[in-house]
């Protein structure tokens, strides 16, 4: 259930997974959506993790409608987080926040159906990979 984030029309839930290891980077993403989340009158539960493996922990018990995540952690591959999360939601939308994505990286998430928005985050970046990801 993702959203059409150009109707203002009646109150919408959305419920984001949010996962990067640096904690300052995720208060930034939560307050850049809960910002875009006023503006489209949204509502957003969000759900931060600085640890990749308890956030696919909480995808298999929770129902998410997309999840937000940084590129490069420790304790897991890039490609094996994003595995992870399709096996456990293949339908789920997923988008990729990044500093330092290679040309071959941004073609394999492009081929895999995945968003991508670079660091630093701004956000009207944010919300068209948002967009297109509904």
């Amino acid at each position: 259930m993702l959203l059409e984030l150009n109707k203002k029309s009646e109150e919408q839930c959305m419920k984001i997974l949010l996962i990067d290891d640096e904690p300052v980077v995720l208060r930034v993403l939560q307050m850049l959506l809960k910002s875009l989340a006023k503006d489209l009158n949204l509502e957003l539960i969000l759900t931060p993790f600085t640890d990749p493996r308890q956030a696919v922990e909480a995808l298999k018990t929770g129902k998410f409608d997309l999840v937000i995540s940084d590129w490069n952690m420790p304790n897991i591959s890039q490609w094996s987080l994003v595995k992870k999360i399709r096996e456990i939601c293949p339908k789920i939308q997923v988008i990729i926040v990044s500093g330092g994505l290679s040309s071959s990286d941004k073609l394999s998430l492009r081929t895999a159906r995945i968003g991508c928005v670079a660091k630093p985050v701004l956000p009207s970046d944010l919300r068209l990979a948002i967009e297109k990801a509904s």
